[in-house]
């Protein structure tokens, strides 16, 4: 079997693009080895039997003369197959190659998958393409065997499969919930397909088997259709890699990222703005498929809200294809090693994409990041009823402001420069008046052309929405200031030109190699080790509290809801700083003079304290109260320090509180300069004291974090209090 593959790998390089499913000797190679990296490339369909299946059905191989082979399940309906039940081929990553070509045919799959047909008919699919209905059934009948509707009717098969199998809806409400016109046409087509009759279908996904896929959510009071699937991907994936990267970049209200903690896995969960309503999604990657939870307005949404998700998550990527092509480079080689199966998070929607990409223009992820939060508490849609879907993670509620809202008060909404603002309601006019087109059938080089004609977005903005809303594979951002950073630890050239140059031999996944060189901009290389400031060592003979193995201290960052989290610990795991960033040397100008180390050594994980910033997060709030923090000043701010972390959480108090609580009552202005001093953010909670009016007041960490912090503790604090006992 191994080598067999290795004859499918080297055939790779003499198959054309899109093309694989015509090169018969590789395509049988890889069903002799069922190999599942070639799931969802193509179909294959057995002659003798009348059915199609993936190439990795586990049935016994077909004889060379029985088969045929298809670029779409589409094609192999037309051809008179039906889908295996024991493989369901429909059941698999869709075809990376989708993803790969920009031409008419790889755009119109995209749109198909996101239901425009069902929506707006062939002539809306060749509106949004460009293209006459006739030019554009010719160009997919020849590419992918099938035209529009075809292929149209092969997704409706797929949605009307989940909803059969992971709903309890009536088969009437199904039929139409998948697009279909009439419950004949319906039954017609679930016959012609699956070769059993839908009332069958559901008799055989109620048992075992059912439940091994994912059965329906327990019935609930909460508004809308619940429907849970799995949703596969190709081996391996950077599931944590795509979390972190969502994690920093996530809008309070619209998304939330949950860590894994104790028994409860990572999870993501947003807001969804489609077709037919609002959704609420909540997606947990697993070892060989992410858990799909969905909260549906409307059933009819389901493939499209599906789609969407798999494009986030970019779940159709081809991996050892990836991963062997830029393994090929050695600069990238140890860091394809260190993480294979690196993914480029997608958009569940492209023009919040865009309006993100411009708030983002010459600032850190951070600022991007409350600028965005900002603009959506202003002017988003809060969802009414939001559902509790379990977990003690902030849950989102509130819908991405659409772009006649933002295009109308951006202005009034955000605060920064004039020329940025501008920009933006600029853009979000051209949106939502269909000036713009940016969507995942859209051509890249006219997105990007029609973009950097606009005022006020660069290169920059429209290389990254080329990146991230229409899912290219082959652009690299590399007047990026970080992947630039990136560059240079990788000894790779940290000049445009040069590096621009250097990416050719990464064609045609330069935007993968792109998350390496981000990634490695995070992450220092494990051989240098960072120093503190000469001026701030300490001296060279220790006081008698203090020994030389203070001098060694350690880091490490965690993905939070509210951002990156650092803490530097020294060796004794007591906490000398901490705070919302991803830079230590953001924290050491805040640790004491007779504290700081000499010497900071990067590790991925800090132990007790790592385990008790992702539990505070997943909603135990009273996690951080355990762990040891070691700050160094005068009496009251050490009094004051002590009293802060006696305040309970979600009871936040006034300046003129804390003052009295720590024993001096006039002392106001001390204990808001203790607060500014705490260099252990978090585990000594300055975030839970206010003004003595009841606003926020200021946060090192910025007040949108502060928010987020006091919201997340409001929430939390009720069930965190009802697990104590009374008495």
């Amino acid at each position: 079997m191994t080598a067999t593959r290795a004859v499918t790998t080297d055939a790779a390089e003499h198959t054309p693009p899109g093309q694989l499913w015509r090169d018969f000797d590789r395509c049988y190679a890889a069903v002799a080895a069922r190999d599942v990296r070639f799931d969802g490339q193509f179909i294959t369909a057995v002659r003798t039997t009348g059915i199609y299946c993936r190439p990795s059905c586990p049935a016994l191989t077909p004889r060379q003369g029985n088969v045929s082979f298809y670029p779409t399940s589409a094609a192999a309906q037309a051809a008179g197959f039906r889908a295996c039940r024991r493989c369901l081929p429909d059941a698999v990553p869709g075809s990376p190659e989708w993803n790969l070509r920009a031409d008419l045919a790889g755009r119109a799959m995209r749109l198909i998958g996101d239901g425009v047909i069902d929506r707006e008919g062939v002539t809306g699919l060749a509106r949004a393409l460009g293209y006459s209905t006739r030019h554009l059934t010719r160009v997919l009948t020849a590419e992918l065997g099938a035209g529009p509707i075809a292929l149209a009717r092969a997704h409706r098969a797929h949605a009307a499969r989940l909803l059969i199998e992971h709903t309890p809806l009536p088969l009437t409400e199904v039929a139409f919930a998948a697009g279909f016109a009439s419950v004949r046409q319906f039954n017609d087509t679930i016959r012609t397909v699956f070769g059993i009759a839908p009332a069958r279908l559901r008799d055989a996904a109620s048992g075992p088997a059912r439940r091994g896929r994912g059965a329906p959510e327990p019935a609930d009071s909460a508004p809308g259709t619940r429907v849970s699937v799995r949703l596969p991907f190709r081996r391996p994936f950077d599931a944590g890699g795509v979390l972190d990267y969502l994690a920093a970049r996530a809008v309070p209200g619209v998304e939330s990222v949950r860590t894994a903690a104790g028994d409860e896995q990572a999870r993501y969960a947003r807001t969804l703005r489609l077709p037919h309503g609002p959704a609420i999604v909540h997606a947990e990657p697993a070892a060989e498929h992410v858990r799909c939870t969905l909260r549906l307005t409307d059933v009819r949404d389901l493939g499209s809200a599906v789609a969407r998700v798999r494009r986030l998550f970019d779940l159709d990527a081809d991996p050892v294809a990836v991963d062997s092509a830029l393994a090929a480079d050695s600069a990238l080689t140890p860091r394809v090693a260190a993480t294979p199966g690196i993914r480029v998070p997608g958009t569940v929607d492209p023009h919040e994409l865009v309006v993100r990409a411009v708030l983002g223009q010459q600032v850190s992820v951070a600022s991007a990041r409350s600028l965005a939060g900002r603009l959506a508490r202003t002017l988003g849609t809060p969802l009414d009823d939001r559902p509790a879907e379990g977990g003690t993670a902030a849950e989102p509620d509130t819908l991405f402001p659409t772009m006649q809202a933002v295009a109308e008060h951006a202005a009034t909404a955000l605060r920064g420069p004039t020329r940025r603002i501008a920009a933006l309601a600029t853009v979000a006019e051209h949106l939502a008046s269909g000036a713009l087109e940016v969507h995942i059938g859209s051509d890249p080089q006219t997105v990007h052309r029609e973009l950097t004609a606009l005022p006020g977005i660069g290169t920059w903005t429209a290389d990254y929405v080329l990146l991230r809303a229409l899912g290219t594979p082959d652009i690299l951002p590399v007047t990026d200031r970080a992947l630039r950073t990136g560059a240079a630890r990788l000894d790779l050239p940290e000049d445009p030109a040069g590096l621009s140059a250097r990416a050719h031999r990464w064609r045609p996944w330069r935007s993968y190699a792109g998350m390496h060189l981000w990634r490695a901009a995070l992450t220092p290389p494990p051989a240098r080790q960072r120093a503190c400031p000469a001026h701030r060592q300490p001296p060279l003979t220790p006081t008698p509290d203090r020994t030389t193995a203070m001098t060694i201290a350690f880091w490490a960052t965690t993905g939070t809801p509210a951002g990156p989290f650092t803490a530097i610990v020294a060796s004794d795991g007591a906490v000398l700083a901490s705070g919302w960033t991803s830079e230590p040397d953001d924290l050491t100008t805040r640790i004491s003079g007779s504290l700081l180390p000499g010497e900071l050594r990067a590790r991925h994980d800090l132990g007790p304290v790592t385990r008790a910033v992702r539990a505070y997060h997943a909603g135990e709030l009273d996690a951080i109260d355990e762990i040891v923090v070691r700050q160094r000043s005068g009496e009251f701010l050490q009094q004051a320090w002590a009293t802060l972390r006696d305040v309970p959480a979600g009871h936040p108090v006034s300046y003129s509180e804390l003052a009295t609580r720590a024993g001096r009552r006039p002392a106001v202005r001390a204990a808001a300069m203790a607060c500014a001093r705490n260099a252990a953010a978090l585990f000594v909670p300055c975030h839970r004291v206010l003004r003595t009016g009841g606003s926020l007041g200021g946060f090192r960490w910025g007040v949108d974090v502060k928010r987020w912090l006091l919201e997340h503790e409001r929430r939390n604090a009720a069930t965190s209090h009802a697990l104590q006992p009374h008495g």
